[in-house]
């Protein structure tokens, strides 16, 4: 499956068979910096595989808030902010379980899950 820069955008006729874009939005700023992800989910962990092709590792940094990842690159020439990839993620996540590797050409982040029936516990003050 892959992710589109537009997937904040309502679906077109094209775009309804993907059903994995309406349930993580992703959005890109500039939109060039959108290239299709592989994106792999087993019981404890979604992977998402970004291609860097053309940037380099040590300019990316990784940032998980509320559920969603930022992807944060380089300043693209003729831009006046840093490239930008969001993914917002519906599953259950620990954000304290986050992982990044940039090699050259690619970077890969794995987040974990929060394990199924676990739950948190809240203490109410009187």
């Amino acid at each position: 499956m892959l992710f589109r820069n537009t997937a904040l955008v309502a679906p077109s006729s094209d775009d309804a068979r993907d059903t994995l874009q309406i349930l993580w939005p992703t959005a890109a700023e500039p939109a060039t910096f959108a290239p299709p992800v592989e994106v792999t989910e087993d019981e404890r962990s979604i992977t998402i595989l970004f291609d860097l092709a053309g940037h380099a590792p040590e300019a990316i940094e990784v940032e998980m808030r509320s559920g969603t990842v930022f992807v944060l690159g380089g300043r693209a020439p003729a831009a006046s902010s840093r490239l930008l990839r969001v993914f917002a993620l519906g599953a259950r996540i620990d954000p304290s379980a986050v992982e990044a590797e940039a090699t050259p050409g690619r970077l890969s982040v794995r987040i974990g899950k929060v394990p199924p029936g676990s739950r948190a516990i809240v203490l109410v003050k009187k």
